[in-house]
C-alpha cells in the first residue's frame, strides 16, 4: 500500500481521507479498482500495527467447502451484547455461519457453522467438559486435568475414526453421534477406571 497524494473517500468508513492520511492500493476484490482508506482504519480492521490477513480459509458447514471468510467483530453478530463487541469472529462471506477465535488471537476455534451446529457443539462441551474438570475424577485416574483431557479427546477420536475436535463438527448427524458416545463416557466413567474405558464402551 501505498500513502495517497489526492483527497478521497474511505471505502471502509464512508468519510473523506485527506492528501497523506490514507493508503491506496489495487483490489481485485473490488473488480481491479483502486481503493482508499483511512490509516486508522486499516489499523482498526487489522486489529495492530503489525497488521493481519483481511481474509481466512476455513471450512463453511454451510456451503459445504472452504471459503475466504471475513473478520468480523462481536458487534456486528451479537448488536445485544455490548461486553461482546470487539470480540473477533471470522464470517462466512456467503451465508450467515461463523466462527469465533481463540482467546487473545484471530485462530478460528474450528468450522464455520450455523446456530443449529453451534448449539449442538455447546451441548457436546456441557457434557464433555465436567468430566475432565471433575476433580474426584482425575484424583480417582491419578491424572492431571490437561491430561485428562487429552486422553478423553483421544477416546473419541478412536470412536468416531479421526482426530476429534469439537469446533470441526460439519454437520447435526457427526454432533449426535459424538454427543451418543461422550454421554456414554459420562456414564462408563463413574465406576470404570480411564485406562480400561475403551473396552467398556459400545
Amino acid at each position: 500500500m501505498a500513502r495517497n497524494k489526492y483527497k478521497g473517500v474511505c471505502y471502509r468508513c464512508g468519510e473523506t481521507v485527506d492528501p497523506g492520511e490514507g493508503h491506496y492500493q489495487l483490489s481485485y476484490r473490488h473488480d481491479g479498482k483502486f481503493i482508499l482508506q483511512h490509516a486508522d482504519c486499516a489499523i482498526k480492521h487489522r486489529g495492530s500495527k503489525k497488521g493481519m490477513k483481511e481474509t481466512c480459509t476455513i471450512y463453511c458447514c454451510g456451503c459445504g467447502g472452504k471459503v475466504e471468510a471475513i473478520p468480523v467483530t462481536g458487534k456486528n453478530i451479537y448488536p445485544h451484547r455490548p461486553d461482546l463487541s470487539g470480540v473477533p469472529i471470522w464470517a462466512c462471506p456467503n451465508c450467515d455461519h461463523y466462527v469465533g477465535c481463540h482467546k487473545g488471537t484471530r485462530r478460528p476455534l474450528g468450522h464455520l457453522s450455523g446456530r443449529e451446529l453451534r448449539n449442538a457443539k455447546m451441548y457436546i462441551h456441557a457434557l464433555l467438559d465436567p468430566i475432565w474438570q471433575n476433580e474426584d475424577l482425575c484424583s480417582k485416574n491419578k491424572i492431571k486435568k490437561k491430561h485428562f483431557r487429552t486422553k478423553l479427546y483421544r477416546l473419541i477420536s478412536d470412536r468416531v475414526g479421526y482426530n476429534y475436535h469439537t469446533g470441526t463438527i460439519r454437520n447435526i448427524e457427526e454432533a449426535r453421534n459424538v454427543y451418543r458416545i461422550v454421554r456414554d463416557i459420562s456414564v462408563k466413567i463413574k465406576t470404570t477406571p480411564l485406562s480400561r474405558l475403551k473396552e467398556y464402551l459400545k
